[in-house]
């Protein structure tokens, strides 16, 4: 299987499956930008690099939930609902609750490829104990018969002696027999003949059954190419942060055209330590009701270290602080008839990752929207 091609990987997955969430809320005749875009996008991003925990809920949502998307496309984002790692709970039950009858379900060839797509990841489920959890709900869509085969593998795989119980052994071998030895059916009753052979006799279990094997064994040796570079990245990560874990220190011209202040700790008394002399992870955890906000809070926007403490020990006060030192320099910006257009678009920028980092949106971005913006246009836009 191959990546698609041509794609941008400078953009946020969540982006592109909130643009994918939009389009499929809008009918295709409407759409303004083809979703087929969309989807090449998320399916390669998915190719290479897997989708995170909350990315793969939320795909899973769109598919699942009622939507404007073509078959086509469903199908293809189901192909590449490929886990970074262990497959939550919350996911298999959604998927689980979109199987069966009804106008808001996916289409049955949508439902087959779900359940495909559980055998294909039954092995990194983070709790396997989840579909025995559902068994009952499995058991009783055997009647649809679009589904028949793909539940029959997956309730295979799950089945142990507590699921084998009579009302169930009795409704299998009428099913069976109603649909002719139906292969999938076969196989499903002589697993449970395994576990009770003197209760399950008879012709029953004659007749050509399903082997039940592995799907796509090509898919699964991806998924674990995939789930082994993201444990490495992690680990990577892990190691370098806690060799690293220290404030960041500009060079000497860094600092002379720098538009943020550097982390400097003027006052700590005898029981506090500054964040200066923070040397490790642990050293941070032990001594963290210790450590002494530095001068300058606004150095959070490009210090990693700084922005890990304030969301510690974060308060109204501290988040004002900020504020208040944008404030100051975006006005001063404006009323400067020297000041530069390009640092006023650097620090943006820098505004900008800070937010999406901490997911704190400074009191200085809704005035920005408001005031300084207008300002802005009106200064360096004029006819």
């Amino acid at each position: 299987m191959e990546s698609p091609s041509g794609i941008e990987y400078n953009i946020d997955v969540d982006d592109i499956l909130d643009d994918l969430e939009n389009a499929s809320r809008i009918p295709a005749k409407q759409r303004s930008v083809k979703v087929s875009s969309h989807v090449d996008r998320l399916c390669s991003r998915a190719y290479e690099e897997g989708l995170s925990n909350a990315s793969l809920e939320k795909l899973v949502d769109i598919l699942t939930l009622p939507n404007e998307l073509d078959q086509g496309s469903i199908g293809n984002l189901i192909k590449h609902l490929y886990p970074a790692s262990k497959v939550p709970d919350a996911v298999v039950i959604k998927v689980v609750g979109a199987l069966g009858h009804g106008k808001a379900k996916p289409s049955y060839a949508a439902q087959a490829a779900l359940l495909k797509w559980i055998v294909l990841v039954y092995d990194v489920l983070e709790n396997r104990k989840i579909l025995s959890q559902l068994y009952a709900v499995l058991f009783n869509l055997l009647d649809t018969i679009a589904l028949r085969s793909h539940l029959c593998h997956v309730l295979s795989l799950i089945t142990r002696r507590k699921h084998v119980r009579p009302f169930r052994i009795q409704a299998l071998m009428q099913w069976t027999r109603k649909a002719g030895h139906d292969p999938a059916l076969v196989g499903l009753m002589r697993v449970y003949k395994d576990y009770y052979p003197e209760v399950i006799v008879g012709d029953v279990t004659s007749g050509r059954a399903s082997v039940f094997t592995h799907p796509n064994r090509e898919w699964r040796e991806r998924l674990d190419r995939i789930q082994e570079d993201h444990l490495q990245r992690t680990e990577d990560t892990l190691v370098s942060t806690h060799q690293n874990f220290r404030i960041s220190r500009k060079t000497a011209k860094e600092r002379k055209h720098g538009l943020l202040p550097e982390v400097h700790t003027s006052y700590a008394q005898d029981t506090s330590i500054t964040l200066e002399e923070v040397g490790d992870v642990d050293e941070f955890i032990q001594k963290l009701e210790k450590i002494e906000l530095p001068n300058q809070l606004v150095a959070s926007i490009h210090d990693p270290l700084l922005q890990k403490l304030l969301h510690l020990r974060s308060s109204e006060t501290t988040l004002q602080r900020i504020d208040y030192w944008l404030l100051a320099f975006f006005e001063d910006q404006l009323e400067n008839g020297r000041s530069s257009e390009t640092q006023i678009a650097d620090m943006l920028e820098l505004i900008l990752q800070y937010t999406r980092f901490t997911k704190v949106e400074t009191a200085f971005g809704v005035l920005f929207v408001f005031g300084i913006f207008a300002a802005l246009l009106e200064r360096y836009h004029k006819p």
